[in-house]
This record gives structure tokens, C-alpha cells and sequence, in this order.
């Protein structure tokens, strides 16, 4: 999102008097300012912290103003020692209040402002540039890696013997009408609100099935989901829109020996409305229920549990748009330990 920005520091400048300095001009108060009073053309460099695209400045100027009613010349650049060409030529009308430039589009972590005029009284009350920290899509997979995080809930009328309905035991699902997965993963890191633009789980298969087959995929819509402690507590947490799994593919291989990985329909929309809540928090812990329809029930899959092996876990990929992290632009290392190999879409390794 783009905002007035407050740089961090002050590069360099020109000079300053002894009672005016530079960081005056980025203190965030209209009351003090930045004044060199010595005869040259003035300039003085913002350092805004990190890379932003930047589309505009605005100066409020003191004494004279900056510029002195005269042209004032603005740079960007991620080098302080290379600027190219202006990114903007024009006048900042004299003080007291915001004078914006016309608009621009450079990205860059330093602004260099030039006065063409040699007024020693020119001086800045406060400067800011407008933009945002440009988006870098990152990427992880997380894999469940304990037993209570993953299992089944069944449905007590049509099951009424497998009390207490909640298995977080098993060793795989029957994805069906009546029997629901329910999988857990913690430490998702994804910032508030940022967009994601994908999300799905990767199963290993326990059994294959050919059947047509449809799901539905919900998430817990919580800050920070809790392992469930009973059907009971199942039903009672609110959960987001439902997605749609429809004519999911055939399911071939099986454990132990010949397991296949299968990627579920995108999520995003439900893993969205959570990361959208209020209270979310980077690192907080995602929940979803997997459910078949009503009258399907032998139109199953039958993917594999935390308890059947570590390995074989169900794992979530995800994907987002979110601020640039050290070694910006470059994938986020997966946080799972699984099974060595390239991924491949739909059946294959993960």
C-alpha cells in the first residue's frame, strides 16, 4: 500500500549551520528545519531504509523555501554514487505548508533533491516522498509433524460406534460423507492481510481410488486455530466460505512402496479470509476440514496421516505477496523435510 514516507536517515547533504541540521528536515515536525546558510546550490540525500517505488515528493520549505521560487531538480536511485537523469524538474512554491512535485515512477532506496538556485536561506521544514516497498512473491511448504494435528471426525449417526467421533490417531483418512480429515498446520508465515495466491494440500496416497469423487475444503475461520479436542469442539468453530473440490482425479499407488503425491484444488479463498482477520499474526496456526457430499459416501480418497510415517504427512503449499526479505526476489526455502525430489503436478514426488 503507498503512503508519505518518512526516510530514515540523511546520506549526505551540502552542509548545515550548527543550530539548523539536516535531520530536521525528516524529525517530522513543521516547527524546526534544515537550513545550510551558505551560498551554493543546495542538495541534500534521503536514505528511505530499503528499495520503494516512488512516485512523487513533497517539500514543506522555511525561510525562503526551497528553491527560491526556482527550479528544484529530484533523483532516485539504490546507489547514491550513480543517479542518472532526473525523475522530476519544477518548483516547489515558497513555505509554510506541503508542495507535492508532479508524479513519477522510479524505485529506489535514496532521493537526492537539488536547488538550482544559490539562496542561502533556502531550507526544508520537512520532506517526504510517497510510494510503497515493492512485492516479492514468497513460497513455502509446511508439513504436519505431529499426531494431533491431523485425523478424523466422524459423523455419530452414521457411525454411532466410533465413539468419541474425533481420531486424531489414524494413519489415514476416508475422505467421504460422512468422514471428514481434519488437518492442522502451525507457524504459517504469512503477514496480515497480505494477498496469497496459492494454497493447497499435498497428499500421499494410502490407497488408490478411482471413483468421481467431490469435496469440500473449509479453514477454521480463528486467529490462531487450537488442536480440536472433540467432535463437539469441531462443530462448534466457525469456519470460512466453503471451497470446492469437484471430480477430483483418480488416486493410484499406494502404501507402503509405491506412494504418489496429489495436490488438492486451490484454497486461497478460504487460507485468505483467515490472513484477512484482524487478529491474525504471522507464525499463527491454520486449520481446514476436508468433508465429502451427502450420499457419496463410497466415492472416497484415502490419503495418508501424520501417524502413518512423518514422511508421508500431509504438507500445505502456500504462496504470497508480501514485503522483500533478505536475498529479495529469491524463493523462500521450504519448511518441510519430506521426501527428496522435484514436484510435479497432480500425481509425482514432493
Amino acid at each position: 500500500m503507498a503512503d508519505w514516507l518518512i526516510p530514515t536517515a540523511i546520506h549526505s547533504k551540502c552542509g548545515e549551520h550548527p543550530s539548523y541540521p539536516a535531520t530536521y528536515a525528516i524529525d517530522e515536525d513543521t516547527e524546526s528545519f534544515w537550513v545550510h546558510l551558505a551560498t551554493c546550490f543546495h542538495w541534500i540525500v534521503f536514505d528511505l531504509g530499503a528499495t520503494k517505488a516512488l512516485t512523487k515528493v513533497r517539500v514543506w520549505g522555511e525561510l525562503q523555501g526551497w528553491g527560491y521560487g526556482g527550479d528544484s531538480e529530484v533523483y532516485v536511485s539504490d546507489d547514491p554514487g550513480n543517479w542518472g537523469a532526473a525523475v522530476w524538474v519544477g518548483t516547489f512554491t515558497l513555505w509554510g505548508q506541503w508542495y507535492e512535485s508532479g508524479e513519477f515512477s522510479k524505485s529506489g532506496r535514496y532521493v537526492k533533491l537539488v536547488s538550482q538556485s544559490d539562496e542561502s536561506q533556502q531550507a526544508i521544514a520537512e520532506f517526504q516522498p510517497y510510494g510503497s516497498v515493492p512485492l516479492v512473491e514468497h513460497e513455502t511448504t509446511l508439513q504436519i509433524s505431529e499426531s494431533a494435528d491431523d485425523g478424523e471426525i466422524w459423523d455419530p449417526i452414521v457411525w454411532p460406534e466410533m465413539d468419541p467421533w474425533w481420531t486424531p490417531q489414524s494413519s489415514y483418512a476416508d475422505l467421504c460423507d460422512s468422514i471428514y480429515g481434519v488437518y492442522r498446520w502451525p507457524g504459517v508465515p504469512i503477514p496480515q492481510g497480505m494477498e496469497v495466491s496459492l494454497a493447497e494440500i499435498v497428499f500421499s496416497v494410502y490407497a488408490p481410488n478411482a471413483e468421481y469423487c467431490d469435496l469440500r475444503v473449509e479453514a477454521f475461520d480463528e486467529d490462531n486455530s487450537a488442536q480440536l479436542a472433540s467432535r463437539a469442539d469441531y462443530v462448534s468453530r466457525p469456519k470460512t466460505a466453503t471451497v470446492n473440490w469437484n471430480d477430483v482425479e483418480e488416486w493410484v499407488g499406494a502404501y507402503p512402496g509405491n506412494e504418489q503425491w496429489y495436490e488438492s484444488v486451490d484454497i486461497k479463498a478460504a487460507i485468505q479470509a483467515v490472513v484477512d482477520r484482524s487478529g491474525w499474526q504471522a507464525e499463527n496456526a491454520i486449520q481446514v476440514v476436508i468433508r465429502g457430499i451427502v450420499g457419496y459416501e463410497v466415492a472416497l480418497r484415502r490419503p495418508c496421516f501424520y501417524n502413518l510415517g512423518a514422511p508421508w504427512a500431509p504438507k500445505l503449499h502456500l504462496k504470497w505477496w508480501a514485503e522483500a526479505t533478505p536475498g529479495e526476489g529469491q524463493p523462500m526455502m521450504r519448511r518441510w523435510g519430506g521426501i527428496p525430489g522435484m514436484r510435479l503436478t497432480g500425481r509425482g514426488s514432493w
